[in-house]
């Protein structure tokens, strides 16, 4: 059995524990004899890959792999239920030169930042992602597809398009990096399903 602890300090120990019951001179079972182990520091070793498995490790964000997942789920429900799902594309245009003219680390901390501001323009439902590079998704899911005035547009394209205005208010605010303040824009697409 693998099963955990709590400790009195409030940490969280992880143990093995593994036995076999001995049986005496008539075949009747006499003892159990066993091992513990202590094995915390492999339960957070495979805690922390299946994080990196997940999230992008400059950012934190969830990465491609979890979008994904997310988005086949969000797409399941909206057919069950009659709803829709948005996804918003984002892309830094010329990013390659702020790493070229000012390094990598600027340009790292320029991403963690924007990441930052991204999160602060979506909704708390809302699913952002950085799948790698200089590209951000966002997920808008169980969105109310009903037009808001007879004939007019679709509740779920109103929605993602107010996420998207509100990521490029966010944009527009020059970004203070390493002393340099940086001016930036984005390339955003819009699907909506269904």
């Amino acid at each position: 059995y693998e099963y955990r602890l709590l400790a009195r300090d409030g940490r969280v120990l992880w143990f093995r524990d593994s036995a076999i019951v001995l049986p005496d001179a008539d075949g009747r079972p006499a003892l159990i004899q066993g091992v513990m182990l202590d094995i915390t520091e492999r339960k957070a070793a495979e805690e922390h890959i299946a994080y990196l498995a997940y999230h992008d490790k400059l950012t934190g964000m969830p990465n491609r792999a979890m979008f994904d997942e997310l988005l086949d789920l969000s797409l399941a429900r909206a057919r069950r239920n009659g709803l829709g799902v948005a996804v918003i594309s984002v892309d830094l245009d010329d990013f390659k030169l702020v790493n070229d003219s000012l390094g990598h680390e600027t340009g790292d901390e320029l991403i963690r930042v924007l990441a930052d501001r991204i999160r602060e323009a979506t909704r708390d439902t809302d699913l952002v992602a950085r799948p790698g590079g200089d590209e951000f998704l966002v997920l808008l899911a169980d969105l109310d597809m009903t037009p808001p005035v007879p004939g007019g547009q679709d509740g779920g394209s109103i929605s993602a398009e107010a996420v998207s205005v509100r990521i490029q208010e966010a944009m527009r605010a020059p970004f203070e990096i390493a002393g340099t303040e940086l001016y930036l824009t984005a390339s955003q697409g819009i699907g909506v399903f269904p």
